[in-house]
């Protein structure tokens, strides 16, 4: 394993596991409804895939390429679920920045999550 993805290794680590290894939990802990705790960790998840991607990112992939968007998808639900979609838009461009937005699934979500916020804000 050369440097670089060593070090990204240690980059994606939360817990003391890869933040791959922790999907399994978050599926337990949205079929338990523990979204609290889900967004506890991952706001540690979203560092470390954003450490990780930027330690292995290089000129010839575009950006954002080692940014899996799962995990921002998953934040930005939960938000949507409690109709707190400031949050929701703020993951969502969060992850824009990161990532080659033109072929970004999240794009069209991101639309209508700040239509939601400027309804809500007008009802207010």
């Amino acid at each position: 394993m050369d440097a670089s993805r060593a070090a990204a290794e240690r980059a994606g680590q939360v817990g003391g596991r890869h933040y791959t290894e922790w999907v399994p939990v978050l599926n337990e802990m949205r079929t338990q409804k523990r979204d609290d705790e889900s967004l506890v960790l991952l706001g540690k998840i979203l560092a470390a895939v954003e450490e990780a991607s930027a330690i292995q990112q290089t000129p010839d992939l575009p950006p954002g390429h080692w940014i899996a968007p799962g995990y921002y998808e998953r934040v930005a639900t939960i938000h949507r679920k409690r109709k707190d979609y400031a949050a929701e838009v703020a993951v969502l461009e969060r992850y824009q920045k990161l990532v080659d937005w033109r072929e970004s699934k999240l794009s069209a979500r991101l639309e209508k999550a700040r239509a939601l916020l400027a309804k809500a804000e007008s009802a207010n």
